[in-house]
């Protein structure tokens, strides 16, 4: 199989690719949806790899599609975001192949990836990745708020970026702490409607920044490697983590980076589901 990779072109085609071979419904591909060029097209995008500003690599065999990977890139790193392989291109080399690409041309970025599937984590360790995991963590109401470890700092035209010129959900600035409500009008808590608060990123000022959160929400959550602060505890493994509609898909997440793994875990928006 002669493989050719090569940068996306266009998003459009990206995000026809992602319709079909990727979640369906997948915020990245819908036409309609600036998620596309969030996640794809940041500033940081550097153009003399990716020509046309799309940090994606697409592989193909003549004019057939292989598969594809998508990076969103940052002022530090690249995330990995979408990779996959068409069915009838699998175990031929393809997506090990993308991945390579894909780390080599975001150089000399570091590459890293959160919410790894099985299938993906032994292309990740085989490839030279540092692997491991990550837990999401509940704040309990009436604790004792107190942090364990110290949050690694954000840049801030990353924060900008990422949490004040969101294109689709709102965020609120607590200091270093960066917050997102939702509320749930299709619930797992045995509620008409339920309300929950995602730390998107926990700040060393989280216990004054979140102070009568875990009274006020359903659930407070957020995802760490090991346990931020007094108070927080992992979840029953019922609890939902992705909310629309609400499902339990657990309290782990693989992650993985190159040549390093990233100092902190932050749940993509995409993740957390919005896909109705």
């Amino acid at each position: 199989m002669a493989i050719v990779i090569r940068p996306a072109s266009d998003l459009a085609s990206v995000q026809r690719m992602v319709a079909m071979h990727w979640t369906p419904n997948h915020p990245v591909g819908r036409p309609d949806d600036p998620m596309a060029r969030f996640y794809l097209m940041t500033p940081w995008v550097d153009r003399m790899v990716f020509p046309a500003g799309i940090s994606v690599l697409i592989a193909w065999e003549d004019d057939t599609l292989l598969g594809f990977s998508c990076v969103q890139v940052t002022p530090i790193a690249a995330w990995h975001v979408i990779w996959t392989v068409t069915p009838e291109a699998r175990g031929k080399g393809v997506g090990r192949a993308l991945l390579l690409a894909m780390r080599e041309e975001v150089q000399p970025k570091p590459l890293w990836v959160f919410g790894i599937s099985k299938a993906g984590m032994p292309h990740y360790e085989a490839t030279g990745f540092q692997t491991t995991v990550a837990l999401r963590w509940q704040l309990k109401p009436q604790g004792v708020y107190m942090p364990l470890s110290s949050a690694a700092p954000l840049d801030p035209a990353w924060v900008r970026y990422r949490f004040d010129e969101h294109p689709i959900f709102k965020y609120q600035r607590n200091g270093e702490t960066m917050i997102r409500e939702d509320l749930l009008t299709e619930s797992s808590f045995h509620l008409p409607t339920a309300s929950v608060l995602h730390v998107a990123h926990l700040g060393a000022d989280w216990p004054m920044a979140l102070g009568g959160a875990a009274e006020t929400y359903d659930l407070v959550q957020t995802w760490a490697y090991k346990n931020p602060g007094y108070s927080w505890i992992v979840p029953p493994a019922t609890m939902p983590t992705v909310f629309h509609p609400p499902q339990a898909r657990g309290n782990t997440l693989g992650v993985a980076g190159w040549p390093m793994l990233p100092p902190e875990i932050h749940a993509e928006d995409g993740m957390q589901g919005r896909w109705t």
